[in-house]
């Protein structure tokens, strides 16, 4: 019974040995540092942007911007987005829990609008393919 087991299964097993190469260690670079009045050898693992006064941010995008990319391009940058939200999040409870500022904390904002407005413009596009399903529809009932 297990060698047939063994067989139906053993294809599932193939990457088992492989380490993953998206971890939570994708969601932010991460440093060593040493704490206050600590052994040199004692090192803590904190977010690279921890304890930095100014992050280098990008800007947040605009719907005039989005409504030029195609559909499948903003599911892409939905998720990246996404996974920056996730980020972030970790960022600031980490920081919470160090009790440091989070460093430029402008980015969630520009982050939550711009998955607003990736959902605005999804919707305007929903609408506009309904209206013209039903259009459509009109034109070949008559």
């Amino acid at each position: 019974m297990s060698f047939q087991l063994r067989r139906l299964f053993g294809g599932l097993r193939v990457n088992a040995g492989q380490t993953a190469r998206r971890g939570l260690e994708e969601f932010f670079p991460v440093q060593k540092v040493a704490n206050e009045g600590a052994k040199i050898g004692s090192l803590t693992q904190v977010p690279a942007n921890v304890g930095n006064k100014q992050v280098v941010v990008g800007g947040d995008w605009k719907a005039w911007m989005l409504r030029e990319k195609s559909t499948e391009d903003l599911h892409k940058l939905w998720f990246v987005l996404l996974k920056e939200r996730n980020a972030l999040l970790t960022e600031l409870q980490h920081c919470r829990a160090k009790n440091l500022a989070m460093p430029n904390p402008s980015r969630r904002t520009k982050v939550k609008k711009s998955m607003a407005r990736i959902k605005l413009v999804l919707h305007e596009r929903s609408d506009i393919y309904k209206a013209n399903q039903a259009k459509k529809a009109a034109e070949s009932s008559s």
